[in-house]
C-alpha cells in the first residue's frame, strides 16, 4: 500500500471530503486527488501532518512510493525512429566539394554576406549569378575542369 491508498481509505473511513483534506494541508483539492491516485507523492510535510492527524494508534505508515512515480521500461526504447526525409534533391556537387576542403557551403556563403538558404534555390535548378559563382569557385580553389563540367563556367547561363 502506498501513501496516497492508505489517505483515500482512511479519509473515506472519517467521512472527510478531499476539500477537507486539501484545506487543511493548504492545497487545491485536485493535488489530494493525484496522491491518492498515485499520481505525485506528498511533501514530506503534508504526509507527516496527515499521518499524525489520521492515523490508528499502533498502525505503521506506508512507505511504497506511488505506483505512477516508480521506475518502468522506456515505452519508447524498443521504437526505431527513421531519420526525417529531405524535400527536394541531395547536395549540389560544390557542396560535397567544400566538404573535401574542410568547410561547408554555409560557412563560405556566410563569409561572403549572402544567406545560406540560397543554396536551396540551387538544389532546384536555379543557378547562382556569375558573380557568386566566380567568388566561390575562388574561394574553394575548384579546378577548372570541374567547374565546366558542371556548367558554373559561362557567362550566359546565369540563374
Amino acid at each position: 500500500m502506498f501513501f496516497g491508498e492508505w489517505l483515500a481509505s482512511r479519509r473515506a473511513e472519517l467521512g472527510l471530503t478531499l476539500r477537507d483534506i486539501a484545506e487543511t494541508a493548504g492545497v487545491p483539492p485536485i493535488k489530494v486527488s493525484l496522491w491518492e491516485r498515485g499520481y505525485e507523492d506528498p511533501p514530506y510535510e503534508v504526509r507527516d501532518a496527515c499521518w499524525d492527524a489520521m492515523k490508528r494508534d499502533g498502525e505503521v505508515p506506508p512507505l511504497d512510493p506511488a505506483p505512477f512515480l516508480m521506475k518502468r521500461e522506456d515505452p519508447l526504447a524498443a521504437v526505431q525512429f527513421k531519420p526525417a526525409r529531405r524535400r527536394g534533391k541531395g547536395k549540389l556537387w560544390i557542396e560535397e566539394f567544400a566538404e573535401q576542403k574542410g568547410t561547408t557551403l554555409d560557412d563560405v556563403l556566410r563569409a561572403f554576406g549572402m544567406n545560406p538558404a540560397t543554396k536551396y534555390q540551387w538544389r532546384t535548378g536555379k543557378l547562382p549569378s556569375y558573380q557568386t559563382r566566380w567568388k566561390i569557385i575562388q574561394f574553394l580553389e575548384v579546378p577548372e575542369a570541374l567547374v565546366r563540367e558542371h556548367g558554373w563556367d559561362s557567362r550566359d547561363s546565369d540563374g
